[in-house]
């Protein structure tokens, strides 16, 4: 099972685990999990000048990854909105397949 989790207060997104929906290779679940993470991660590193400096951080290992920033206080609200879109997303895959995947937020 995959879980995600979100820290509203320090924009930390941690998601674990593996679907198991089908092998390595041919899992839609997790392939439409792996392109939200991989769209928050795109879309952070464009609003770099939204952010503060340094404090984006992505951890990224099979079956884990970790990403993290700090909005500048200005920009608090478009960072919000990137990280709601994608989590509208991981919502939408959860309710889809939740015997696959968990969201906490």
């Amino acid at each position: 099972m995959i879980e995600i989790i979100f820290n509203p207060e320090e924009y930390r997104l941690t998601i674990s685990g593996h679907a198991n929906y089908k092998r390595e290779g041919e899992d839609i679940v997790c392939a439409g999990v792996s392109t939200l993470v991989h769209t928050l991660y795109g879309s952070l590193q464009q609003a770099e000048e939204m952010i503060e400096n340094g404090s984006l951080r992505c951890e990224m290992e099979k079956g884990r990854t970790v990403i993290s920033c700090k909005a500048k206080p200005e920009f608090e609200g478009n960072i919000g909105l990137i990280y709601w879109t994608i989590l509208n997303g991981f919502q939408m895959v959860a309710e889809r397949s939740p015997e696959y995947v968990t969201l906490k937020a």
